[in-house]
């Protein structure tokens, strides 16, 4: 009797211990399922900032001109401050010009007499909030003798993403323009580009 007595022990204790293991792991399992890191706000922000950096354009990207529709592609970035990075060019604006389009043969695009330049920025960026354009003219081509006519242009307004202006020569048959935009962000950046009288 006594022998049963024992077994029928030994069978209930195994059989608690057994029980109490198989609530353990599964009370383990749920804790660590519970356990899961949630998502916070800052590595939402994080995530959003990573894929706001990957479809961030170039300053040289931000910009472009065009003559009566058709791209200018000699387009010079001449300094920027955007998103952090700068840069200066080690030349200056009309050495540049002067390097690139005084050499014989070297003609920059040409343009008729009341072409229309237009400055197309890109969406991502936006319109600048503060653009100034000058003209600077008896560079490379000019006529000699003429005095230096440098002038402030002011663009006219056009869409959400572009201006322009309207070109006159006057006594010039070569233009440099130097183009310098600043964005509500802070962004800046300058451009020099040149034109040449259609003959």
């Amino acid at each position: 009797m006594k022998n049963n007595e024992n077994t029928n022990t030994s069978r209930a204790l195994i059989a608690a211990l057994l029980l109490c293991c198989a609530i353990s792991v599964i009370s383990v399992s749920g804790c660590s399922k519970d356990k899961q890191q949630p998502v916070s706000p800052s590595d939402t922000a994080v995530s959003s900032q990573e894929q706001e950096e990957i479809t961030r354009i170039k300053a040289s990207e931000a910009v472009s001109v065009s003559i009566d529709g058709e791209k200018v592609e000699e387009v010079f970035l001449l300094a920027y401050n955007w998103y952090g990075e700068e840069f200066v060019s080690e030349d200056s604006f009309h050495k540049i010009m002067m390097d690139h389009y005084a050499p014989q043969g070297q003609r920059a695009p040409f343009a008729p007499d009341n072409a229309k330049i237009t400055f197309r920025f890109d969406k991502s960026e936006g319109k600048p909030s503060s653009v100034r354009l000058t003209q600077y003219a008896n560079t490379v081509r000019s006529d000699s003798g003429l005095p230096y006519d440098n002038v402030d242009i002011q663009p006219e307004e056009g869409t959400d993403s572009e201006i322009g202006f309207v070109l006159s020569y006057r006594r010039f048959k070569m233009y440099y323009y130097l183009l310098e935009c600043e964005w509500e962000n802070g962004n800046t950046a300058k451009y020099g580009f040149a034109v040449e009288k259609t003959q």
